[in-house]
């Protein structure tokens, strides 16, 4: 009897060749009925298989013999239908992988015949078959189509129930060759100063292996300056042939300095930066580059200078040497450039207050100064004096009278230089005094009653104009007063044998001067 079943089941499963040769669904018959695939039931021990095929409405044999399955339609979240009575336990299955199967009648067995109608399985399909379609998941990337191969297989249960169960099969891209993942690899340089060694850091996302040489978390150590090594990279995200990187070592980094080359008389506006070697190495020259970074500046040059900088401002700049355009050392700089110098201070007058006194008056500037410098000039003289930073008024002594004097006044600041602002100038003359006396007077007789009076000119005249003056006086009666341009005077017509006084002075306009005296007589 169990032979018996197993043929039959045998025998059903090949009744519609059409489905058998060509893995289609039969086409519909004239009464409008269609044979449509079954589901298979998975063994218990097997995981739930993914389909999205479709069921068509019982066959004719199916509803003759009273034959019926339910199912639950098929969903991404319900991928397959399993139906497995308990009823059925020797029915015999097989799989047929990418063939849809036709439906197998249910044949009971003996047990069944014992078992309550209320236990038989029962299947309902659905009104038409349909293709098997691939859906993602919910939830799920959807997978292309050049990555996936699908496969369907038919399963009867011992049931006699098909499931119909999809095999995904995903393809994995090839790797690259490591040669061509580390094509463009970069390498920074640290330098151990007690050892005197380098060690390279491969700048890689993974950690890599090294043949050759070993690596510590993607680094070689113990590299000796201006030799090279050979390093040979691989990973397991790549196939061979491995990337081969050659380390040329640089030379030490005690070997270079960052020197400030800014002059001094222009370091409150001017950056000067140098590179300087400062040992030998036998490292080719002609393999290293700088660089330097000022601000929003980058410079490809040993040696920079920034000009027209804002005074007691800082800056910074960074700065890196690269060997075959790998950096190996990097120093930072900031730099402060140094006192301006001072704004110039606003005057507010300076004016002469007498004949040897002056005053000057002023505003600070705004920039930072230490003290200030003021000097007048008269004629072709100049002095200075410094004075201090709190004051904003002066008063000039000892000046000399009725004489112009120009004033400068300047505020400075002690930095790396002496730096002096720009001058504040004015200038006025002071004030009329009486002049100094003439000089070199002389009395002589040009007849027994004629005398010829002479002198030089004061030394200080003192005042804005210039007057000779000559009074003649015989006892305390003064019988002449005469005044001329120059110090010559002609006396005519005096009494004979008379004693005469004689005073010659020099008169500015504003004042007159000391006389200078001579007593003569005539014959």
């Amino acid at each position: 009897m169990y032979l018996w079943l197993k043929l039959l089941a045998f025998g059903f499963a090949f009744l519609d060749t059409e489905v058998f040769v060509t893995g289609q669904s039969p086409t519909p018959s004239p009464t409008g009925l269609t044979t449509a695939k079954m589901p298979s039931v998975p063994l218990s021990s097997d995981p739930l298989p993914t389909h999205t095929t479709a069921f068509s409405p019982a066959s004719t044999f199916e509803r003759e013999n009273d034959f019926s399955e339910t199912t639950t339609s098929l969903s991404p979240d319900n991928t397959s239908t399993q139906v497995s009575p308990d009823s059925l336990d020797n029915a015999s299955a097989f799989n047929t992988t990418g063939v849809s199967s036709v439906q197998t009648p249910h044949l009971p067995t003996h047990a069944d015949s014992q078992t309550p109608s209320a236990g038989t399985d029962t299947q309902t399909f659905s009104g038409s078959a349909a293709n098997a379609k691939l859906n993602p998941t919910p939830g799920s990337n959807a997978i292309s189509d050049a990555y996936l191969n699908a496969s369907e297989t038919t399963t009867l249960s011992p049931s006699g129930s098909a499931v119909i169960s999809t095999t995904t099969i995903a393809t994995t891209p090839s790797k690259p060759t490591c040669d061509e993942k580390y094509a463009n690899i970069t390498v920074d340089y640290l330098y151990n100063k007690e050892t005197k060694l380098f060690t390279a850091k491969l700048n890689v996302n993974e950690n890599v292996e090294c043949g050759n040489n070993t690596c510590t978390n993607n680094e070689v150590h113990n590299l000796t300056e201006c030799k090279n090594a050979s390093v040979s990279i691989s990973h397991n995200s790549c196939t061979a042939p491995d990337k081969t990187l050659i380390l040329d070592v640089p030379p030490g980094v005690e070997k270079f300095q960052l020197h400030d080359c800014t002059q001094v008389e222009k370091a409150d506006t001017t950056i000067c930066l140098k590179w300087k070697n400062i040992e030998t190495f036998t490292c080719d020259t002609q393999n290293i580059t700088y660089r330097f970074q000022c601000g929003n500046m980058i410079f490809d040059n040993k040696e920079i200078k920034l000009e027209n900088l804002e005074p007691e401002h800082e800056y910074k700049c960074d700065s890196e040497i690269l060997y075959n355009n790998h950096k190996f050392t990097n120093a930072s700089k900031i730099i402060k450039t140094d006192f301006g110098s001072p704004g110039e201070p606003q005057i507010i007058f300076c004016r002469s207050e007498a004949a040897h006194q002056g005053v000057i008056t002023w505003n600070p500037p705004q920039r930072s100064f230490h003290n200030f410098t003021l000097c007048y000039i008269k004629e072709t003289e100049k002095d200075c004096l410094n004075l201090d930073k709190n004051l904003i008024k002066y008063d000039l002594q000892n000046l000399k009278p009725y004489t112009k004097y120009v004033l400068s006044l300047h505020a400075y600041i002690i930095a790396k230089v002496q730096r002096n602002g720009s001058a504040a100038m004015c200038h006025f003359t002071t004030k009329s005094a009486p002049p100094s006396q003439v000089w070199n007077m002389t009395v002589s007789m040009t007849s027994d009653n004629s005398m010829h009076v002479k002198c030089r000119p004061p030394r200080d005249r003192n005042g804005p104009h210039e007057r000779y003056h000559l009074e003649v006086e015989a006892g305390n009666t003064l019988v002449r007063n005469e005044s001329h341009k120059n110090c010559d005077f002609r006396v005519k017509d005096l009494q004979y044998s008379t004693d005469y006084t004689f005073k010659a002075y020099f008169h500015n306009g504003d004042y007159p001067g000391e006389p200078f005296i001579l007593h003569h007589s005539t014959s």
